[in-house]
């Protein structure tokens, strides 16, 4: 992803969770991934995709000793997997 995708990405998370409670940080790697953080209170989700991918992967409050076994749901876009994200998280109490 070319720095204006990624800005572009940022400012599209900044606009879904602006003014609520969830608190977030995107990571970029060198492979291109990205990786979006959310916290709400005590809870925490992870969304992992590729920015020319169709396949967003979302973990709610997962174990440490779950890091590697996959996502517990996929959605089609990075915006699908944060409103999930975010309604859940908030659902739970954040």
């Amino acid at each position: 992803m070319d720095d204006s995708g990624a800005s572009a990405l940022e400012s599209a998370v900044q606009l879904m969770l602006g003014g609520s409670e969830v608190e977030y940080r995107i990571t970029r790697f060198a492979s291109g991934a990205i990786s979006i953080d959310l916290k709400a209170g005590a809870h925490r989700a992870v969304i992992d995709g590729l920015p020319a991918g169709t396949e967003w992967g979302v973990s709610i409050d997962a174990e440490i000793d779950e890091g590697f076994s996959g996502h517990g749901q996929t959605f089609d876009s990075p915006e699908d997997a944060i409103l999930t994200a975010k309604r859940i998280l908030l659902a739970e109490g954040g």
